[in-house]
């Protein structure tokens, strides 16, 4: 009896139940259930569209809101649903997007992390050296000793392999070896050396060296105001980059090693300091998290927790979990073909517009409500500014003005950059969607690792044409389409490459697992690659 159930359930506070329900009753067509249980059907009519306007969870939203749609019912309307309220966790924005709250989880992400001895392979190169007599040590395995000594604390070896590489007149570009040895001359006290051999190289080195060398420098030599003011321009600067940030990062992490038993005080000063630096650098990008965990010079930080939470916010590699650490949102449904349109149609925005762009391909997404696509990261970081600006937010992308070379076919591109401080709509980063994505599940896809439950939840192969944007079921957190459909932009950047997640239409299940990740030229438009959108809670108001 639908009846009797709807009205034992209505004043039910649990959320699992709520959604669970209304997807079994929305898999039931409406003719069915208007021919066997008319007023059952009316009963959970109206109680859907109570717990659509009503309950706070995502989930129950999203759920409720899609049963209606598949029995062709109205949206109720809701009078308020445009603002964020703090007893609801979703909303709907001016594009008519529903943005669900993302919480992160309640532990941190640190014992998920594991974090190799950077230092073991650099002691196995000396093991496997040791019996190499003088007379037979090549230039090569006399550069990697020369390291070796170097990074395991050895310094006055270590400088008796260098000076004896710089000698060698076959040597025509040393590298990094006169910085080693200028750094080795510090550690061993020998500071007016270290200062004469810096000025012969300090022209040829870039902004990150000078800071990396001028910091440690003045830190070994006691001059503790000096070093913390180098370190604290790249901190202080607004439009960072993320080599630069990464590289004073390990400068300000082996200023603190050296001061780690002498003075405490600033010892603590500078690992704080490298925190700061090292998270404003993965904030402007730095994805590298297998160097970043292997790094000698972050060794001082191993025990800090909060280094493994920054470790933790780069995805690495399939199947291992990285997780959020600060609220976000992130919208239920991929951008549609019919909002895309309306902002490619705003004859009144002045800003940044795709160029030549033919429009999405009709045969893949025949109507608006269909997903957009054939978007490059470029056409997406636009519509994000373009809402972020109708909307009274800050734009969260800029162009800097610079090229830069890479993807596939080695183009030139147009450089952008987050802006730091900005408040308004971007594309998700990786760990945010995977997070968004899995919704709590460990298993191949959200919905599990039965291949024969993916098709209620995922376009794909052997479709040859999208799902309506939030046709198929959500995920547990009322995310639709977050397998297959279109691939998904993200915000996050390898060399000059974007990352896209989640798979797409013509893809077979196994490419659309929550750990599957591709990366493509920024420019790269394709029938496969769509977008959803993110929010900080920066871009919330209070």
């Amino acid at each position: 009896d639908l009846s009797q159930l709807a009205q034992s359930l209505a004043e039910s506070q649990d959320s699992g139940l709520r959604s669970g329900l209304s997807l079994a009753l929305g898999s039931i067509p409406k003719d069915r259930l208007q021919d066997l249980n008319p007023i059952g059907l009316e009963s959970w009519s109206q109680l859907a569209s109570r717990w659509f306007a009503q309950c706070r969870d995502t989930s129950t939203h999203s759920d409720s809101s899609w049963l209606l749609r598949q029995w062709k019912l109205p949206l109720p309307k809701v009078t308020d649903e445009t603002d964020v309220r703090a007893d609801r966790d979703w909303f709907v924005n001016s594009a008519e997007m529903t943005m669900l709250r993302i919480k992160p989880p309640a532990v941190e992400p640190g014992p998920r992390i594991t974090l190799i001895d950077p230092l073991e392979s650099f002691r196995q190169q000396l093991v496997e050296l040791r019996d190499v007599t003088k007379e037979k040590l090549t230039q090569a395995q006399l550069h990697t000793r020369a390291t070796a000594y170097f990074k395991t604390g050895d310094h006055a070896a270590a400088l008796a392999d260098l000076e004896r590489l710089l000698e060698d007149p076959k040597i025509s570009n040393p590298g990094e070896l006169p910085v080693y040895r200028i750094l080795v001359l510090s550690r061993l006290g020998r500071h007016d050396d270290a200062t004469a051999a810096y000025e012969t190289v300090r022209e040829t080195l870039n902004k990150q060296l000078n800071l990396y060398l001028a910091s440690q420098m003045a830190a070994l030599r006691g001059d503790h105001t000096t070093s913390l003011d180098l370190l604290g321009q790249a901190a202080r600067d607004e439009t960072p980059d993320q080599l630069v940030l990464y590289d004073v990062a390990c400068a300000a992490a082996m200023c603190a090693k050296s001061l780690s038993e002498t003075d405490p005080d600033n010892y603590q000063k500078l690992k704080t300091l490298a925190l700061a630096l090292l998270a404003k650098a993965i904030e402007a990008g730095y994805s590298d998290r297998q160097h970043l965990s292997q790094d000698p010079d972050f060794m001082v930080l191993h025990g800090e927790t909060e280094f493994l939470s920054l470790v933790g916010k780069i995805y690495q590699r399939p199947g291992e979990l990285a997780l959020p650490n600060s609220e976000y949102w992130i919208a239920s449904c991929e951008v549609k073909r019919g909002q895309f349109e309306a902002f490619m149609q705003d004859t009144s925005y002045n800003f940044e517009k795709p160029t030549n762009f033919n429009g999405v391909e009709t045969k893949f997404s025949p109507t608006a409500d269909h997903p957009a696509q054939l978007v490059s990261w470029y056409d997406a970081v636009m519509y994000c500014n373009w809402l972020s600006r109708r909307e009274g937010k800050s734009p969260v992308y800029r162009k800097t003005g610079k090229k830069e070379i890479g993807g596939f076919r080695n183009e030139e591109f147009d450089q952008w950059e987050l802006v730091p401080s900005a408040n308004g709509y971007r594309l998700p980063r990786e760990v945010e969607w995977e997070y968004a994505a899995r919704a709590g599940s460990v298993t191949d896809w959200s919905s599990g690792s039965d291949e024969r439950l993916l098709a209620d939840y995922c376009q794909m192969s052997p479709c040859n044409v999208t799902a309506e944007v939030g046709h198929k079921l959500p995920n547990a957190w009322g995310l639709h389409d977050i397998h297959g459909n279109v691939l998904e932009w993200c915000y996050d950047k390898q060399d000059s490459y974007r990352v896209t997640r989640g798979g797409g239409l013509l893809m077979p299940a196994k490419l659309c697992l929550s750990e599957m990740r591709w990366k493509n030229e920024p420019s790269y438009r394709h029938m496969h690659c769509g977008f959803r959108l993110a929010l900080s809670s920066s871009g919330i108001p209070k």
